[in-house]
């Protein structure tokens, strides 16, 4: 089984979420979603998104900055690991040919969002 973690990073006063414009795959390509991708061989979860999160916009969030909001998959080919986390957006910077974006926050309906994302979102504390 294929293991990810996603997470969503909201502002301070948490009226913006940081959301990456998806190239890849192709399925996802022009929409938007959480920080994120694969777990290494070896890597839990947290560690992972630790890492992808640095990579992706060069944030270096700490573990006890991100708080588990379970997991989403199919429990046979793919589980996601997902976390929410604030953090001051000024430092986000686009790391790699996926941009990242500051949205309001709650998410306009004009906001194209990836697959399941929305749903995945309801899981955010308020």
């Amino acid at each position: 089984m294929k293991t990810y973690c996603l997470g969503f990073i909201r502002s301070v006063r948490g009226d913006e979420l940081l959301l990456i414009e998806k190239q890849r795959p192709a399925y996802q390509a022009g929409m938007f979603n959480g920080i994120g991708g694969k777990c290494e061989p070896g890597e839990d979860g947290l560690a992972a998104m630790i890492r992808e999160c640095e990579e992706e916009c060069g944030l270096r969030l700490p573990a006890h900055a991100w708080r588990a909001m379970g997991t989403w998959g199919d429990g046979e080919h793919y589980s996601i690991a997902l976390f929410e986390a604030r953090s001051d957006l000024d430092a986000a910077l686009s790391c790699t040919d996926e941009p990242v974006h500051r949205v309001p926050y709650p998410i306009p309906s004009t906001v194209p969002l990836a697959p399941d994302v929305a749903t995945m979102l309801t899981r955010l504390t308020a």
